[in-house]
């Protein structure tokens, strides 16, 4: 006779002689009813042993955080591949051209820095600290302006660009702009204050930056053809208008025995110099493909 250990209908363990399943209710056949097992004569066969736990890992050593840890990306900034992605993107990859670009620029910028604030700090009967300030700017600006020319160079001898603007480049040139800016508003703000010493000190310091802001636009064209939804030309033709007008009205003033008018109008020949180079640094730095942002 058949002894299933389980019920044939839900598989509930069966008592031995059991003929109803006490689970479900199903009657057992009478081949599928349990009988008790013979004892073996032998005894009680040996329980099979529990299956082994697989074996324990060997314990990893505990790294110090402060060796194992990762550098989370960007947290340093690479400023030579920064640099290598640029002068790929520029077409100058491998010109020693730029590097000497690169030293005149940064020359510039370390004397013009020292000149101004030697312009800001300078007492009024010392003007020996003045002179300094005006013999290292006149280091700084033609160094910035033989930078420019560098990069003009190397920008007609790799090509025009073509393409959408990168927009690292965008940003590149709207923070120069945005400095150049800047310097000029404390020129002006120091020009009207009737403090010419403060106010040559800037001028000359956001007229390197315009002649930087001209170099950099030659080199990358970061201007693209369409800003805002409005023309670029336009843009630029607004400039060389009001360049144009601060101009005149600071060629008036300039004429008078006024110092008050006199400054003033010194101050706004300074300012009309300054936009109108930023000007002329928009157009030729201007993609002459429609690349919108």
């Amino acid at each position: 006779m058949v002894t299933p250990a389980n019920c044939p209908q839900c598989g509930a363990d069966l008592q031995p002689g059991a003929q109803i399943c006490t689970a479900c209710g199903h009657r057992l056949a009478e081949n599928e009813v349990v009988t008790p097992a013979e004892p073996s004569p032998y005894g009680e066969p040996p329980s099979a042993p529990p299956p082994s736990s697989p074996p324990l890992a060997a314990p990893t050593p505990v790294q110090d955080e402060t060796h194992s840890r990762a550098e989370p990306a960007g947290s340093s900034v690479d400023v030579a591949a920064l640099l290598t992605d640029a002068r790929s993107r520029w077409g100058v990859e491998q010109s020693p051209v730029f590097t000497a670009a690169l030293v005149l620029a940064a020359a510039a910028f370390v004397l013009g820095t020292i000149a101004v604030i030697l312009f800001l700090v300078a007492a009024s009967d010392d003007p020996g600290q003045r002179d300094d300030a005006f013999a290292m700017f006149s280091v700084a600006i033609p160094a910035a302006i033989g930078a420019a020319a560098l990069l003009a160079y190397l920008r007609l001898e790799a090509g025009t660009l073509s393409g959408p603007v990168h927009s690292q480049d965008r940003m590149i040139g709207f923070a120069i702009y945005g400095l150049c800016l800047v310097f000029t508003l404390l020129m002006l703000y120091k020009g009207l204050d009737e403090s010419l010493s403060a106010e040559t000190g800037w001028y000359y310091y956001a007229l390197l930056f315009a002649f930087f802001a001209l170099g950099f636009n030659i080199i990358a064209r970061p201007v693209p053809a369409v800003l805002a939804g409005v023309a670029s030309a336009m843009i630029g033709f607004v400039g060389i208008a009001v360049a144009m007008v601060v101009a005149v009205i600071g060629a008036l003033q300039y004429r008078s025995d006024d110092f008050s008018t006199y400054a003033m109008g010194y101050t706004l020949i300074d300012a009309a110099l300054i936009v109108a180079l930023l000007s002329i640094a928009w157009f030729l730095g201007m993609r002459r493909v429609d690349s919108r942002m």
